[in-house]
């Protein structure tokens, strides 16, 4: 990487800045400037209410901090308010352009950059499959740069060459372009610059953003449902992180629906169902989870996943459930952890004995841990922490 890694996007903090930003994300027309600036009061007014419409804050029509705010957020370079783009007038709100999507459903793609991460081609397979279980979509992987490709990906910095500049460290994060029989049709560039990450919670998220410029690559502009991943903005990390009902939406109305039969879970290796603060219906199976869907009846797309995604886990979990506090709790043999939904950490002080701190016994570790010379003569802790797992097992497929 060149120097510039360390130079920062520059701050939107002026009125002038502001409104070359609704310009560049088409919210101000070229014949509605003049100078750089909004010919009318009213223009400038018209153009800050529909950017905060579409960002969900207050439409004051006037630049505030919260609006500030929303600007400066790491985002996509693409704009918000794409040309000849149908929106639908249902509740969703993905756009799904207009004369813009692939000829075909078998689609290949390259990676013609490098970036410094671990698993970096997996992390981009993961992208394409989470477009292609949700629709009638497949994709190939290549790697002969002498084959034709529709999508290629890449890691480039600053003026790059397609007349759509990165700007350094934040800003714009990575754009792609709508499928075309030109050369660059369905690419993906990422801003080398970025610190993209991996399952962390800092830096950025490479998987997230892959996902949200395939969507371009594929035919789909932004949308307006801030929990979806074609929302323009990115929202930091997330560890279950899934196309929205709305971007499932938005790949249907372009490619049709998938009609593979989806996966199903094995009922003889599934440990425990439990559901979490969100509402979400999660089902184990030792060292791999997934997610149901209550409504659909099925298991979400992109499902299993890696028990390691919750954090500080070991594997083999025996059941869970959550309580009262709106903490999810995970039983492993002897001991449970706490785990924070919100946070997505295992709390402070854990794991802790199941024994001492549900049933109140202390002289019970000895036991648990296999020691012949235990007092087992009478009905000890130990029976009673059994009698306890087996009634969480029994009664977690309640629901």
């Amino acid at each position: 990487m060149s120097g510039a890694l360390n130079c920062l996007a520059a701050e939107i903090e002026n009125p002038a800045q502001a409104m070359a930003f609704l310009r560049t994300y088409s919210y101000l027309r070229d014949d509605q400037l003049s100078n750089g600036m909004p010919s009318s009061l009213q223009i400038e007014a018209d153009a800050l209410r529909n950017f905060q419409k579409f960002y969900h804050i207050n439409e004051t029509g006037k630049l505030d901090g919260k609006t500030y705010e929303m600007m400066n957020l790491p985002r996509c370079g693409r704009p918000d308010v794409e040309k000849d783009a149908t929106v639908s007038a249902r509740k969703r709100r993905y756009t799904a352009t207009k004369g813009y999507k692939w000829p075909n459903k078998d689609l290949k793609w390259r990676l013609d950059g490098s970036y410094k991460i671990h698993s970096l081609n997996e992390i981009l397979r993961s992208a394409f499959k989470l477009w292609s279980d949700s629709s009638s979509l497949t994709f190939t992987e290549v790697t002969d740069p002498a084959v034709d490709v529709e999508i290629v990906m890449d890691f480039l910095q600053w003026d790059h060459g397609d007349g759509s500049n990165f700007d350094g460290r934040n800003g714009v994060l990575a754009h792609a372009f709508f499928p075309s029989p030109d050369d660059i049709g369905g690419d993906v560039h990422f801003d080398k610059d970025e610190p993209f990450t991996h399952e962390r919670a800092s830096g950025i998220n490479l998987l997230q953003v892959a996902t949200h410029e395939l969507g371009h690559s594929l035919g789909l502009g932004h949308s307006s449902i801030s929990g979806a991943v074609m929302a323009p903005y990115y929202s930091g990390y997330d560890p279950n992180f899934n196309l929205h009902n709305d971007d499932i939406a938005g790949i249907r109305s372009l490619y049709g629906e998938d009609d593979r039969p989806s996966e199903e879970v094995c009922h003889d290796n599934v440990k425990t169902v439990f559901r979490t603060s969100d509402g979400s219906t999660y089902i184990a199976t030792g060292s791999k989870y997934y997610r149901y869907s209550m409504k659909a009846q099925r298991v979400d797309s992109g499902y299993p996943r890696d028990m390691s995604v919750w954090r500080g886990l070991p594997d083999g979990v025996d059941t869970a459930f959550q309580y009262s506090n709106r903490r999810t709790y995970f039983f492993f043999g002897s001991k449970y952890y706490r785990f924070n939904d919100r946070d997505l950490t295992i709390d402070r002080g854990y794991p802790r004995s199941t024994a001492k701190w549900w049933l109140g016994c202390n002289a019970v570790g000895s036991l648990l841990e296999g020691d012949s010379s235990a007092d087992v003569s009478k009905p000890s802790c130990a029976s009673l922490l059994s009698a306890m797992l087996f009634v969480l097992v029994a009664v977690k497929f309640q629901a």
